[in-house]
């Protein structure tokens, strides 16, 4: 998994920070109902003890599946990707000790971040050819950020305790501006990299692209989806 990112995106050195699978079904809604609005906030929820000397691997164990997202995300915020690095594992913070001294000068002294770069990435891919609730990536060009994103705060297991991070939720007040695309019949040989944060990115260019997973009206039933991410920092 490292080699691969390392040659796709040209970092000299690449972290696994988790890795997920999701083989549960996912639930259809009908087409006026609409997520619950008390359901629990995020920093809200237990945290479960775990092994922080390695990755985190979720949903590997019977009965711990997770199912497919359906509210289209991007993972990590831009405000909330330095958080991460910093309190996840040991090892996470240590590897680019030199980008949180830069950010926190930059922050000290109220100017432009200087540090080498790094990024945030998903290496994602089906564990079987893939008919139903597919993943599909927004064009990132086709939204405005500011106006269709909105934070989300959540609470995640670090090596000093817990602490809050965040990601975007896209709205749908434009949804008919927003390109959207995804595999038809998705092989486990066909694999999706897909950008949550780059500390060097230009001006005006999305840091990465909201996704989801939508139920296809086409498909109907059929065989549950299976997929495995892994969440990485890649360092130049």
């Amino acid at each position: 998994m490292k080699e691969l990112l390392k040659t796709v995106t040209g970092a000299k050195s690449v972290h696994i920070i988790a890795c997920d699978q999701r083989r549960k079904k996912a639930p259809i809604l009908e087409a006026d109902e609409v997520r619950p609005k008390d359901l629990p906030c995020g920093i809200d929820l237990p945290i479960h003890e775990m092994d922080l000397s390695k990755p985190r691997v979720g949903g590997a164990k019977s009965g711990a599946n997770f199912d497919p997202a359906r509210s289209a995300h991007i993972d990590y915020s831009p405000k909330r990707a330095g958080t991460m690095i910093r309190h996840n594992r040991r090892d996470i913070a240590e590897a680019p000790k030199d980008v949180i001294v830069a950010e926190d000068e930059a922050a000290a002294l109220k100017t432009e971040y200087n540090g080498r770069r790094y990024a945030l990435f998903s290496v994602w891919r089906p564990l079987k050819t893939m008919g139903r609730d597919p993943i599909s990536v927004c064009d990132p060009n086709s939204i405005v950020p500011k106006r269709d994103l909105v934070e989300f705060f959540n609470k995640q297991p670090g090596e000093n305790g817990d602490f809050i991070s965040g990601l975007h939720i896209l709205k749908g007040n434009h949804a008919k501006e927003q390109r959207w695309y995804w595999i038809r019949e998705h092989r486990d040989d066909e694999v999706f990299v897909i950008q949550f944060f780059d500390s060097h990115a230009e001006e005006g260019r999305p840091l990465g692209p909201p996704h989801v997973s939508p139920e296809l009206l086409d498909v109907g039933e059929g065989d549950r989806r299976g997929s495995v991410e892994a969440r990485c920092l890649a360092l130049w």
